[in-house]
């Protein structure tokens, strides 16, 4: 079931969830160590799919200092990839963005690889290649 919730209606195993499988995917599984836990999460919402306890698509939405809302931390759980869940997430996640922040421009940072998935929804690039957490990315926006 796909569950759209701020940061205090969380409860400790969501949240606990959320923490492993981005840890499993972002730092482990990329090789990538980062500091995942970023001091977002409390001024978020929280998109998700959880079936029979286990997580299997999540994704992270904030307002930005600067006033655009950010999407991050897209994943799919590994045993869960090529079933078509990135789309349904990014769809869910986009609708619930143009639902509650419909004058705000929506970001987010790519990596290079799957900038063309981020493009089929409309997501236009607006920065050179650069490197982040060890990983070539670009800035994508929806206007």
């Amino acid at each position: 079931m796909w569950t759209y919730k701020n940061f205090d209606e969380l409860t400790k195993d969501e949240l606990y969830l959320f923490y492993k499988e981005r840890s499993a995917i972002f730092v482990v599984e990329q090789a990538s160590p980062y500091q995942d836990i970023d001091g977002r999460d409390p001024n978020s919402i929280h998109i998700s799919y959880i079936e029979d306890g286990k997580l299997m698509a999540y994704s992270r939405v904030f307002v930005t200092d600067s006033g655009n809302v950010h999407i991050g931390r897209v994943l799919v759980t590994k045993q869960n990839r090529g079933k078509g869940l990135a789309r349904q997430l990014f769809q869910n996640v986009l609708t619930y963005c143009k639902k509650h922040y419909p004058e705000k421009a929506i970001e987010l940072n790519s990596e290079e690889y799957i900038k063309d998935f981020y493009a089929s929804f409309g997501f236009k690039e607006i920065s050179e290649p650069y490197t982040l957490f060890g990983f070539s990315h670009v800035s994508m926006l929806l206007e």
